[in-house]
């Protein structure tokens, strides 16, 4: 017989238990607060929450006051996020007031980078 003790993501606690039925003897679930979820490489894998935070903190460091699609892709991606992302993140930013859309240049919308 053996122990058997692993991290579970809230979602798919339900799912575990469900594969686990029936093989498994005594299960008992514990809350462990301040956990980070990892991918498979190691790296933290971040909520969006999280990334929104992270960018808006990038932007003000490096005091941009505007910036383009291609620009915030960048940044999207040393996050570890996924680049084809970007649009949807631009968007979350956007709502959460940080970015207001600018003048259009060519096929590119410029955003500007809203003060505190």
């Amino acid at each position: 017989m053996f122990r058997l003790e692993c991290f579970v993501d809230d979602k798919n606690l339900g799912e575990a238990f469900k594969r686990l039925a029936g093989i498994a003897r005594d299960l008992k679930h514990f809350y462990v607060p301040n956990v980070e979820p990892r991918r498979a490489n190691g790296s933290i894998k971040l909520s969006a929450t999280d990334a929104g935070e992270l960018s808006t903190k990038e932007l003000r460091k490096h005091h941009i006051k505007e910036i383009t699609g291609p620009d915030v892709r960048g940044i999207v991606e040393r996050l570890g996020l996924t680049a084809s992302s970007y649009s949807h993140h631009i968007q979350k930013l956007c709502d959460a007031g940080v970015l207001k859309k600018g003048k259009k240049t060519g096929n590119s919308m410029n955003y500007i980078v809203q003060d505190k």
